[in-house]
């Protein structure tokens, strides 16, 4: 039922229909027309909350001492109210596809009413005084702002209020300071990678930091995820968008294909003069060791949750890592071992055999099992 429903929904978009379905298609669109909205990644078809029918670009905000402009670009798939920065102290004057357009409140918010179609939405504010904050859309895309003549590369929301900085004026400030804490995960494989995990005890004003090269020996970046926004630039340097606090940034990258040396890398004086590493080995293709470095106990280093299984080293900038293989291949004592028992019938007529196989044993590798002909 649910098949012919959808064709037929689809087919309410199409002249194809044929002309004895034609009747019933109100039937099935009722309630349906959100269908042809994007579903949210693991969301129910049918339900219609997990239906995203406005769809946003980029939000471009810049603000300045005497005012502030927005614009955006919306896809609506179906009828909706599209939410607008601002709040009630700071409430837009709109214009959509270059006309203007009425902004209604929705729960003390601007929300103005589209139909379905392409739109370009912009607006502006006015004020006396530069906001310290102004509250925007959760569903905004991406946000550029350009405060007072300048790009920030890293705009900070905090509970849906985009922070314009006044509020640095207004308080006292610590003096700025940092900690910087680094553990390493050296992951043997094909190819090899390495987890970073570099934990900021920041204090004083919110500021963009430049911690230094993170990335060693020719590794290349796969990912970057933290608790503050954060990137690593062409030069493996881990820039930080800080602010007061304690926070966590995770970066993930990868090896080139033969390496057989790792060093620690120290170019600023904010990394810290010393890293603790652990080091895991790929035994399913051979067994391997860091080399070089001096061991230390896992708990009385603090490392990560999970890291504590792994041997764990104290690093320096004087000190060179080597990675050396003990054994190439799998060993003795993790392959595959595995019984057959087997239990044979013959047929009354004599013609035939049937068998039972039982398997007893250890996989450790090849899940897959094939029965050779003519066995099926």
């Amino acid at each position: 039922i649910c098949v012919v429903c959808f064709n037929l929904y689809a087919a309410g978009q199409n002249s194809s229909v044929p002309a004895e379905l034609k009747p019933w298609i109100p039937w099935v669109n009722k309630g349906l027309d959100f269908l042809d909205c994007p579903v949210t990644e693991g969301g129910d078809l049918l339900n219609r909350n997990d239906r995203i029918c406005a769809w946003p670009d980029k939000l471009v905000i810049s603000i300045n001492r005497a005012r502030g402009t927005f614009e955006q670009n919306w896809k609506i798939f179906q009828k909706s109210w599209v939410p607008l920065p601002g709040d009630k102290e700071s409430w837009p004057k709109v214009k959509v596809n270059g006309r203007d357009f009425l902004v209604q409140s929705r729960k003390g918010r601007p929300y103005v009413q589209l139909e379905q179609g392409v739109y370009k939405i912009s607006g502006f504010w006015r004020w006396d005084n530069q906001p310290e904050d102004i509250s925007i859309p959760d569903l905004s895309g991406r946000l550029v702002l350009n405060l007072n003549n300048r790009l920030i590369e890293f705009p900070e929301v905090e509970d849906g209020s985009l922070w314009l900085g006044e509020r640095q004026s207004q308080q006292q400030l610590q003096t700025d300071s940092i900690q910087v804490d680094v553990y390493r995960l050296v992951s043997d494989g094909h190819p090899m990678t390495m987890t970073t995990k570099v934990l900021l005890d920041i204090a004083g004003s919110a500021r963009e930091i430049n911690l230094g090269r993170a990335l060693i020996n020719g590794f290349r970046l796969i990912n970057t995820q933290g608790d503050v926004p954060a990137l690593v630039n062409g030069n493996g340097e881990l820039i930080v968008q800080a602010r007061p606090g304690n926070w966590e940034i995770n970066i993930l990258s990868h090896g080139p294909a033969s390496i057989t040396e790792l060093a620690m890398s120290r170019s600023s004086d904010l990394w810290p003069e010393q890293e603790i590493w652990s080091y895991q080995s790929y035994e399913k293709s051979r067994i391997s060791a860091l080399e070089n470095l001096p061991l230390i106990d896992p708990e009385s280093a603090f490392v990560p949750d999970g890291w504590e299984q792994f041997a764990s080293f104290l690093v320096t900038p004087e000190n060179v890592a080597s990675v050396n293989e003990k054994l190439r291949g799998i060993p003795q004592e993790n392959i595959n071992r595995l019984s057959l028992n087997r239990s044979l019938w013959l047929d009354f007529n004599g013609d035939k055999w049937r068998f039972e196989d039982q398997l007893t044993g250890t996989l450790r590798q090849h899940w897959r099992l094939d029965v050779a002909e003519p066995y099926r």
